[in-house]
C-alpha cells in the first residue's frame, strides 16, 4: 500500500493527488505511520480526529493522509470534489460496506 501511494503521488498525470490510506484499527494506524516514516515518505499527514480529516479535505491537502475509516462518520457531502483523490483501504474493507462507506463516498465526489 505504501509503494502504491508513493507511485500515485509521483505520477505526473496524477497532478499532485491526495491519497487516503484508510485502516480500521488503532494498532494498524500506528504501524502505518511508523512504516511511512521508516521509508522516508514526505507529505504525510495523520488525521488524528474527525475534525482534522475534515480540515485536510476542505483545505485540499496534497499528499498522503493516514486515517481510520471511522473518522468519516457524519462527513458532510462533497467536502472535496477534486478528481485526483485516491482511497486505498487496508483492513477496513469490512466497514466500507455500511454507513461508513456511504459517508466516505458522499464526502468525496462520486467516482466513475
Amino acid at each position: 500500500m505504501i509503494k502504491a501511494a508513493e507511485l500515485l503521488f509521483k505520477a505526473q498525470d496524477a497532478e499532485k493527488p491526495t491519497i487516503l490510506l484508510m485502516i480500521d484499527r488503532n494498532e494498524l494506524e500506528d504501524q502505518m505511520l511508523k512504516n511511512l516514516a521508516a521509508v522516508g515518505m514526505a507529505n504525510v499527514a495523520h488525521a488524528n480526529t474527525m475534525a482534522e480529516l475534515l480540515r485536510l479535505l476542505r483545505q485540499d491537502y496534497r499528499g498522503i493522509v493516514v486515517s481510520m475509516i471511522h473518522k468519516f462518520r457524519d462527513m458532510p457531502a462533497n467536502v472535496n470534489e477534486r478528481k485526483n483523490i485516491f482511497v486505498l483501504i487496508d483492513e477496513a474493507h469490512r466497514t466500507t460496506g455500511g454507513d461508513l462507506g456511504t459517508f466516505l463516498m458522499a464526502g468525496l465526489r462520486d467516482r466513475p
